[in-house]
């Protein structure tokens, strides 16, 4: 019961975090958009970083979703007796949230080689615009 606790907490704060994320996005200054040179890897780049928002978002709500179809937080959080389900499996959310997960893993690894490619094929500086302090925009 320890680890499922474990995984809806952190369930909840990936959430929260999601939420302050897109606060801080909104109100902050943002640097110009990254430019590869071929508009194809552009857009695949924009699609990914929306993706990774989606996917993340999908993956806390499927989490949630799992949560509620078992009763699992008044089972491990309200003192609720009963045992946690054997297979949650059986719950479409649960089924959900692995196959996002599968997918979110993939975007990831796309977005490490497109921080490779513009780290050392490009040498662009990409990295140091996402660093704390004054941002250069034009």
């Amino acid at each position: 019961m320890f680890a499922l606790t474990g995984h809806m907490v952190w369930g909840m704060v990936v959430g929260a975090l999601l939420i302050i994320r897109f606060i801080v996005r909104t109100k902050s200054q943002k640097p110009p958009k990254a430019d590869s040179g071929s508009r194809l890897l552009d857009y695949g780049a924009q699609a990914a970083h929306w993706g990774l928002y989606i996917l993340v978002f999908a993956m806390v709500a499927s989490g949630l979703g799992t949560a509620l179809s078992a009763d699992l937080f008044s089972i491990t959080f309200g003192g609720n007796r009963e045992p946690i389900p054997a297979n949650l499996t059986q719950y479409a959310p649960r089924v959900a949230h692995g196959l996002i997960g599968k997918i979110m893993l993939i975007l990831i690894v796309l977005h490490v080689a497109g921080w490779a490619f513009h780290q050392f094929v490009l040498r662009d500086g990409l990295i140091s615009r996402l660093w704390f302090g004054k941002r250069h925009t034009e």
